[in-house]
């Protein structure tokens, strides 16, 4: 199973946990942690009166446990940043296995 699992992991992303903001509210980075992952996109079409409005999204399934926070800065392989909406870890018989990241944007 193993074997099967390190195969999914075939895109590599980096974040930054936030380590403080500017007068603007502009994010700062700490340091950058690059992690192999397996990426599930989305795409969610929202209507209103002038047209459509189209939101991409998906969720970042992290090969490890990762201390990531909500409100870290996240850059896809594609050079987006998208925002995160949830970070969970998950865990098998053993201990915590990995962690699932959801953005969007």
């Amino acid at each position: 199973m193993e074997a099967e699992w390190l195969a999914l992991m075939a895109s590599t992303a980096t974040y930054q946990n936030v380590s403080s903001r500017d007068v603007y509210g502009k994010k700062t980075g700490g340091t950058v942690v690059s992690f192999k992952c397996h990426i599930k996109l989305n795409r969610r079409e929202t209507y209103d009166s002038e047209g459509n409005n189209v939101v991409y999204g998906g969720t970042v399934i992290m090969d490890g446990v990762y201390d990531i926070q909500k409100n870290a800065i996240l850059n896809m392989p594609d050079g987006t940043t998208p925002k995160i909406l949830n970070v969970q870890t998950f865990y098998d018989e053993v201990g915590p296995h990995h962690t699932t990241v959801d953005f969007e944007g």
